[in-house]
């Protein structure tokens, strides 16, 4: 229902506005707001694309650290294999203390 009054209350105001002024005056100002509102509307669809495309490379970001920490990790577990293979050789070649 609100919004309906909103209607009827706009309708009733240009209305008042017509009345008033020459209708070549009122589409004069109507193209005005709407080159405003269009001015806007791109100024906000270029703020979300670069908004969009800073998220993009944060993801990338991310991503090249997660890879770079997984080959770091296969390094470090591949050296810890050897070393243990090498660790356990060491002490079967060693004499038992007793």
């Amino acid at each position: 229902m609100e919004t309906h009054d909103l209607e009827n209350s706009e309708q009733n105001h240009e209305k008042q506005i017509i009345g008033t002024k020459s209708a070549t005056q009122v589409l004069v100002e109507l193209d005005k707001e709407i080159d405003k509102l269009s001015e806007e509307k791109m100024n906000l669809l270029e703020i979300e694309k670069k908004l969009a495309d800073e998220i993009d490379e944060e993801i990338k970001r991310r991503k090249q650290k997660r890879n770079l920490l997984k080959n770091e990790l296969k390094n470090l577990k591949k050296q810890c294999e050897e070393l243990t293979k090498f660790v356990n050789t060491f002490r079967q070649e060693q004499p038992a203390e007793t």
